[in-house]
Formats: C-alpha cells, sequence, structure tokens
C-alpha cells in the first residue's frame, strides 16, 4: 500500500513553471546552433555548377577540350595607351609601339642556286678531294665571279682561248683560280696571294707580309699534328700543280708584274673575290707593250667588295657598269659583302692615267690611290703607317 501510494504522488505532482521555461529555452538554443552550423558549411562548399555540368571526368575533359579549340587573341600592337591602340587600323604600329616576336621579320631563304650548280659540275668531285672549299661560303663566292663573268660581260666565253684572267685575294688555296682554269679553256689563269703555299712570309724589302705569317704558323708547329699537315699540304700541292693552265704567284700584287702578250691575250679579266686590295691597286701589276702594234686588249674587273674596301667603289675614277647583289653567296656574317661590281673596259681609263705599266714607265697607282683615298677622306698611306 505504500508503495502505491507514492507513485500515484509523482504522476500527480504538478511540474513547475520555471522548469518548462528552461527546457523551451534551451531546446532553442540548439536548434539555433545547429542551423548556424549548417548555414557556415554551405557557404564554405564550391558554388554549383550550371545545369548539365557536372564535377566527372568526363565533363572535365570536356571543358578542357573547349578551351583547347578557342582561338587565341592577337595582339596588333603594343601601346601604353588605350586611345592610341582605338585610333590605329588593325595590324598598325602607334608612337611608341614595340612589334612582338610574332611580328618581327624572318631572315630571308637562303638561295643554293650557285652550291647546285656546283655540284652539277664534273670537276667538283676533284676540286673538293683536293680540299680547297672548306665550306659553303668559298664555294659561292667563287661560283658569284663566274657566274658575273657568264652573264654580264658578253664578249668573254668560256671556250674562248685568248683570255688572261689573274684572281686576286683567293687566300692560302687557289680555289677559284682551281675553278676558273677546270671550267673554262682560257690561255691562263694566275692567282695571286702572299699566302699562297710557296710563298716567303717577308716581302722584298724584308718586311713581314701583313697575314702571311698567321696563315703559315699553323705548319711552322713542331708536332704529329703539324707534321700532317704538312703532309696534307704537300699532296694538296701536287694535286694543284696537275690543273692546266693554273699558275700561282705567291707575293702581294704591288709587287707582281704580268705581261700581257699582244695577239694573243685579245682580254684581260680581273677578279678579285673579297680581296683586300684596290682594284687600281691590282691593276698595277699589268704591263702593255709599248711597241705593240695590235690592238690593246680589253681590261675587265669583277670586284666582290667587303670590309673597308665596300667603299673605293670606283676603277680609274669610273662607276661600275653593273652592280648587284648576289643573295646565292652564303654566309652569316657577310654583312654587305653579297655586293657584285663589274667594270666591262677600263683600258682607256687605265692607259690614261698611267694606272698599268707601259713598257718601261713604272705606274702611277699609288698616286691614283692616294687621290681617291684623299676623296673619302681617309688618311694617307704614310700616315697610316706611322
Amino acid at each position: 500500500m505504500a508503495l502505491e501510494s507514492a507513485d500515484w504522488a509523482l504522476s500527480t505532482a504538478a511540474v513547475p513553471p520555471w522548469a518548462l521555461l528552461a527546457a523551451t529555452a534551451l531546446i532553442s538554443f540548439a536548434v539555433g546552433f545547429l542551423v548556424a552550423a549548417r548555414g557556415r558549411r554551405a557557404r564554405s562548399r564550391p558554388a554549383a555548377q550550371p545545369n548539365g555540368y557536372n564535377n566527372n571526368s568526363n565533363n572535365s575533359n570536356n571543358n578542357n577540350n573547349s578551351n583547347n579549340n578557342k582561338k587565341p587573341k592577337r595582339t596588333e600592337y603594343r601601346n601604353s595607351s588605350k586611345g592610341a591602340r582605338d585610333g590605329q587600323q588593325k595590324g598598325a604600329l602607334g608612337p611608341g609601339a614595340v612589334k612582338s616576336a610574332e611580328d618581327k621579320p624572318s631572315a630571308p631563304a637562303l638561295k643554293l642556286g650557285h652550291l647546285n650548280l656546283f655540284l652539277h659540275f664534273d670537276c667538283a668531285p676533284k676540286l673538293l678531294e683536293m680540299g680547297l672549299f672548306p665550306n659553303a661560303q668559298e664555294i659561292a663566292e667563287s661560283m658569284a665571279c663566274l657566274h658575273a663573268v657568264d652573264k654580264h660581260i658578253p664578249f668573254v666565253r668560256f671556250a674562248d682561248k685568248d683570255i688572261l684572267c689573274i684572281i686576286v685575294g683567293d687566300g692560302v688555296a687557289p680555289r677559284t683560280a682551281a675553278l676558273v682554269a677546270m671550267r673554262t679553256k682560257w690561255r691562263r689563269v694566275i692567282s695571286v696571294d702572299p699566302v699562297l703555299p710557296g710563298g716567303s712570309n717577308v716581302d722584298g724589302q724584308g718586311q713581314l707580309i701583313r697575314g702571311a705569317v698567321s696563315a703559315h704558323s699553323g705548319y711552322a708547329r713542331q708536332g704529329e699534328q703539324s707534321q700532317l699537315k704538312k703532309e696534307k699540304l704537300q699532296r694538296q700541292l701536287e694535286q694543284i700543280n696537275g690543273i692546266d693552265r693554273l699558275e700561282m704567284l705567291a707575293m702581294p700584287v704591288e709587287q707582281c708584274v704580268i705581261d700581257v702578250e699582244p695577239g694573243q691575250d685579245l682580254h684581260v679579266l680581273l677578279l678579285l673575290p673579297h680581296a683586300h686590295v684596290v682594284p687600281d691597286m691590282a691593276l698595277g701589276a699589268l704591263r702593255l707593250r709599248a711597241d705593240s702594234t695590235a690592238p690593246l686588249p680589253t681590261i675587265s674587273v669583277v670586284q666582290l667588295p667587303c670590309c673597308s674596301y665596300v667603299k673605293h667603289d670606283t676603277v680609274c675614277d669610273l662607276a661600275a657598269d653593273v652592280q648587284y647583289v648576289d643573295s646565292r653567296i652564303c654566309g652569316d656574317k657577310l654583312g654587305g659583302a653579297r655586293d657584285v661590281r663589274i667594270w666591262l673596259d677600263v683600258t682607256p681609263a687605265a692607259i690614261a692615267l698611267r694606272a698599268v705599266r707601259v713598257g718601261d714607265k713604272v705606274p702611277l697607282t699609288s698616286k691614283l690611290v692616294a687621290r681617291q683615298r684623299k676623296n673619302l677622306g681617309e688618311p694617307s698611306a704614310k700616315r697610316g703607317q706611322s
């Protein structure tokens, strides 16, 4: 009986009002906390993708492909002010604009006409076997001389036998002279250069020849490599000596005296393939007979100027009859050395100015060159040596 009366008392007891208020406040606080936490988690998530785009691998690949297919915007010019860009036509450069790398002009294409023609010659394998042409540039320079004669000097043909040809400035090997001798039937082909094989390092006055020391120093050293070079040079000399009508003068052209035979040498060709000599100075090596009754020969000059000799653009005060740029001369360090100048006939002017020898008369080449240098504003030879 006592237990039953106790349970009844608990069940019928009234709940105090303060307990209800406390429970309601606790429930409201808990609900508010949960709602706030869920809101923070929702804000930290990435924004929902539009319809049709889900974050799966297939759709991401599609997005990448679509981005790759988009054409990049091309910048026609860059300028500091927007107004300058708007005022310019499409593709034009405004004041102060800087070209981008895409807008820089590309290097001109290399033309291989001289090289291709050389490889078709029957003599090309033999010349290459001799080692006369170490690179494509040397081949192109020698071929440019042949091309200039063949195209621009109509009274000179490769099959003629009454032509005297003098090549000045071939270097340590008579490459241009060898090519000319093997491609033509000309009577004499002479290569003149102080550093040719067989020459001396000093001139007639005992002075060192400029460039000769550096050219021959490779063979003067002792050792196995130097001995191999000497043997190679000896074999090369034997092959060069076997070329018909080819002569070598291992001395400066100023010291040469080359007789022009009347009746036999009807035309004289003077070729200067990037020679470091003034053409008028080379003319002084020619000697005409004073007592000859035969017609005077024509003297033609072909110059490939280079370095400081580019500004010497006259021969016996005559301007070139033909001048052009031969883009088939290859070489990335030539600069303006692709120029070709041709004088068809300088004989009357050379005799009048005594630029050539006539009999025993000494040519006045030095005075002619000094006058040219004065006109060009260059110091005289004596001042240059002091």
